[in-house]
């Protein structure tokens, strides 16, 4: 498996944005029907319910900056943290707020500056040693709550280099350390939709890089298979994908 330098591949996703469709404003994930299914489900089912009660908020790798804008629209203070400037030029471009560059592992604020700080599909790009580091970094800076979005799986598996699906529990146990305790645990309904969408990805794409437009072969392909996988996802429990692990403070 190639190696995988954070950085470097986050840099280049940016790059990639600008020719989208969304014009690069909304999430550095692909432009297709099922993602922006999943975003929607996401924003609806999990971010705005978690952030409800927070005023001030950190994203810890807020890539282009959509979530920073929407939160900002709800009239909170949002700041937004990402490794690559490159996605920082986009997320300054999408919404007048306060953006800082990080090195992946440590976080410039003090102790307990955030009432809510939250990750969206972040965690699961970084492997162990930094995912940690950085998760315990989110929880010192949190004076109330860290509400955690990934993907995640009932077995853990590195699935391409660029990602490590783990359990909920991994995140739980990180967390309890640090002085955390679960208070929401929930995967979306849509473990078929996301193996389908991530099958057609690597068969109907070839070399494209993430972040770039998808082929007309790729949606194609998508829109074939996804009406068969939404039957199935109605019938059978969720095994991966996106998932909502939400934390309190206990000391």
């Amino acid at each position: 498996m190639a190696e995988y330098a954070a950085q470097q591949y986050w840099d280049e996703v940016a790059g990639h944005l600008g020719d989208r469709s969304d014009g690069g404003g909304v999430v550095a994930g692909d432009d297709t029907e099922f993602y922006r299914l999943k975003r929607s489900m996401f924003m609806r089912r999990f971010l705005g319910p978690a952030l409800r009660d927070a005023s001030t908020v950190l994203e810890v790798g807020c890539g282009p900056g959509g979530n920073v804008r929407w939160l900002t629209e709800q009239g909170k203070e949002v700041v937004g943290a990402d490794l690559s400037e490159t996605m920082l030029r986009h997320a300054r471009r999408t919404v007048d707020a306060g953006f800082v560059r990080i090195d992946g592992r440590t976080l410039p604020f003090e102790d307990r500056r955030f009432e809510a700080v939250f990750v969206a599909t972040v965690l699961q790009h970084n492997p162990p040693e930094d995912a940690r580091s950085l998760l315990l970094e989110m929880a010192r800076v949190a004076e109330r709550e860290v509400h955690l979005f990934e993907d995640t799986a009932v077995l853990p598996v590195r699935d391409r280099s660029s990602h490590w699906l783990r359990r909920p529990s991994w995140y739980a146990a990180t967390l309890r350390d640090a002085g955390f305790t679960p208070v929401v645990s929930e995967r979306l309904r849509l473990s078929a939709q996301e193996v389908s969408a991530a099958l057609v990805r690597a068969a109907a794409s070839g070399g494209r890089h993430e972040g770039a437009r998808a082929s007309r072969r790729h949606v194609r392909a998508e829109a074939a298979v996804l009406p068969v996988a939404r039957v199935v996802d109605a019938v059978v429990p969720p095994a991966v994908g996106l998932t909502r692990m939400s934390f309190r403070r206990v000391r």
